[in-house]
């Protein structure tokens, strides 16, 4: 997997995954949005999901890390990964 860091975030990527390494630490979903877009831009990383989705499970996964929820899988997000009906509802409701 190539490394790529934006700001001070570190993403870890191939071909199949895009993995926003500590991403709890990124606060604010503009910031987030930031990140995605530049990324796709300088690695020229072609996503198979759509920006809203993407942020939508970040937003979900630093909810959980900061609520203390199985912090060991949501310290870092992969936003390639393929999702189950039931997550992909979860982070509909929780990446609100």
């Amino acid at each position: 997997m190539k490394k790529f860091k934006i700001f001070n975030t570190e993403i870890k990527y191939d071909e199949e995954n895009l993995i926003v390494l500590n991403s709890y630490k990124v606060k604010s979903k503009k910031e987030m949005i930031l990140i995605i877009r530049l990324f796709e831009q300088k690695a020229g990383f072609e996503s198979s999901k759509d920006l809203d989705t993407m942020v939508k499970k970040w937003t979900t996964f630093n909810r959980l890390y900061n609520l203390g929820l199985f912090r060991k899988r949501t310290k870092n997000c992969n936003l390639e990964s393929e999702d189950s009906l039931l997550k992909s509802i979860i982070y509909e409701i929780l990446g609100v």
